[in-house]
């Protein structure tokens, strides 16, 4: 569910405006007046996510290794040669699913996104009528603040806020103040929370929000700048790599193949930090109320 004060086109897809006592309803919030339902979508557990393919990739007869971070890649006489402190693997080809999180060697792949952060920080347990009125059909939610604001509940009833922005040179109360504000905004009626748990990670961005699929040397593939959109996408573009790999047939992939060249962003490093730094101070603004 997205909040929204914009019309949505009619296109297919099963979408709900919702106004007035229907929008407070879902909401928990007479804050919010108008809101996009998407009945397609829902939320989830990233880790568990994971968890649940990487147990079916071992019941089909995988092994994965946790602890083997490849150290150095390379090519000799048409194979591939993955080098980590303790073994040495041969193939014919390699995938590179790091993304964001690249490091090591082919971190030229880096190169084409810039760093995006986001936070989020969850509250202690709802309970009472709070936890059967906040977002009591457990959607997740976002905003369309220029620093947008997520929240959703978790399964133990906690209300999880998050933003765009890392928490490099910041001292923990500035989110937790982010946090208390965004929450006055929403839902002004609650008392003060005990904020419990806090964490961060990094996506890679694109300019036009388009994620980039590379071969950057023959038997080496990699799609890399999910733009936020990682879990998803991500998962489809394995089956997609995995069709490729198998046929041969570039139609498996969706968009077409970029080289490095063309998808490298110049000055990414630069980018990202004015991003971070935009972010920062329109964050300090809502915790100084002049943004709201």
């Amino acid at each position: 569910m997205s909040i929204s004060d914009t019309s949505s086109c009619d296109r297919g897809a099963n979408v709900e405006v919702l106004t007035g006592s229907k929008c407070h309803e879902y909401c928990g919030t007479t804050s919010i007046n108008k809101a996009l339902l998407d009945h397609r979508a829902g939320t989830i557990n990233p880790l568990a996510y994971v968890r649940g393919l990487a147990k079916v990739a071992t019941n089909l007869g995988v092994t994965i290794y946790e602890h083997s971070g490849v150290e150095t890649l390379e090519k000799v006489d048409g194979h591939w040669y993955a080098r980590t402190a303790k073994a040495r693997v041969k193939s014919e080809r390699v995938i590179i699913a790091t993304n964001a999180y690249s490091e090591g060697e082919w971190t030229e792949i880096k190169k084409t996104f810039y760093l995006v952060y986001y936070y989020q920080i969850a509250s202690e347990p709802l309970s009472g009528a709070a936890a059967e009125r906040i977002l009591p059909y457990k959607t997740g939610a976002w905003d369309t603040r220029l620093a947008l604001s997520s929240f959703r509940r978790d399964d133990d009833n906690r209300l999880l806020l998050g933003t765009v922005g890392g928490t490099q040179m910041k001292p923990k109360s500035f989110y937790q103040s982010w946090a208390n504000a965004v929450q006055k905004s929403y839902y002004p009626d609650l008392p003060a929370f005990n904020w419990q748990y806090e964490w961060c990670g990094s996506f890679g961005f694109t300019q036009d929000h388009i994620f980039r699929v590379m071969e950057p040397d023959e038997g080496l593939l990699t799609a890399t700048a999910y733009n936020g959109r990682g879990i998803t996408t991500g998962t489809l573009m394995g089956k997609c790599f995995a069709e490729y790999i198998l046929t041969g047939n570039r139609e498996s992939i969706p968009i077409p193949f970029k080289t490095l060249e063309e998808a490298k962003i110049p000055f990414a490093g630069i980018k990202s930090g004015f991003t971070e730094l935009g972010l920062t101070l329109y964050h300090a603004g809502q915790c100084l109320k002049i943004i709201r």
